[in-house]
């Protein structure tokens, strides 16, 4: 709810600033990059995984979405939007599979 008041302020001002001179310029480049849901499964993955784990997860999901976009980014412009929840439920998944390893390597190194 947060997020969507202070997005949703910003991009308000934004458009009051807006004058004959600067109307192509867009004085708020603003995307939203992760949506509501996206927050609410990394809460979850918080409680699930716990900190350290968490942090992981969110790298890995990340790396598992960048082929996806690579190819995606190849498409028309208009079909760029790809859901990033199965991505973080993948990294969840496997991060709760090699709890252990994962926990050993990170304790190890750092």
């Amino acid at each position: 709810m947060l997020s969507y008041y202070l997005t949703s302020s910003v991009y308000k001002a934004g458009l009051k600033t807006k004058t004959s001179w600067n109307k192509h310029y867009d004085r708020t480049p603003f995307i939203e990059a992760m949506g509501e849901g996206d927050i609410m499964v990394a809460a979850t993955m918080g409680a699930l995984l716990g900190l350290k784990l968490t942090l992981v997860a969110i790298f890995l999901s990340a790396l598992l979405a960048l082929p996806v976009m690579l190819f995606v980014i190849k498409k028309s412009k208009e079909e760029q939007r790809v859901p990033f929840v199965p991505f973080l439920a993948l990294a969840t998944f496997i991060v709760f599979i090699y709890e252990s390893p994962i926990l050993t390597y990170i304790e190890a190194n750092y």
